[in-house]
């Protein structure tokens, strides 16, 4: 969290040329932090262990006060697959259920 504090130092007290900078180095931080299994986003069910938990909370929200989409940005949090609600679906789609039935079906005309 002590890197979080100085980066957000350096922004608000920072040159145009360091505000460029600051994003950039926290983007290869959170990756890294990432890709070794210590900053995982929480799903469902819930398969992070306590000190995940924690240090995504945490990261989360040092990250709000100056970059609030960065995290979000970087690394989503998966969202439970649901089917579209009837305002996502545009005229002329087929829902994949009855454009699978439709298929499986043999059209009876000759």
């Amino acid at each position: 969290m002590l890197h979080l504090a100085l980066m957000w130092s350096i922004m608000i007290h920072a040159e145009r040329l360091q505000m460029e900078a600051v994003p950039e180095s926290l983007k290869n931080v959170l990756l890294i932090m990432q890709s070794s299994d210590m900053l995982v986003p929480p799903s469902d069910p819930d398969t992070r262990n306590e000190q995940q938990r924690l240090l995504w909370n945490e990261t989360n929200q040092h990250l709000s006060r100056f970059l609030p989409r960065l995290l979000d940005e970087l690394i989503p949090t998966p969202s439970l697959s649901s089917p579209p609600s009837m305002s996502e679906v545009k005229p002329g789609d087929t829902p994949k259920l009855s454009q699978e039935r439709a298929e499986a079906t043999p059209d009876a005309t000759p």
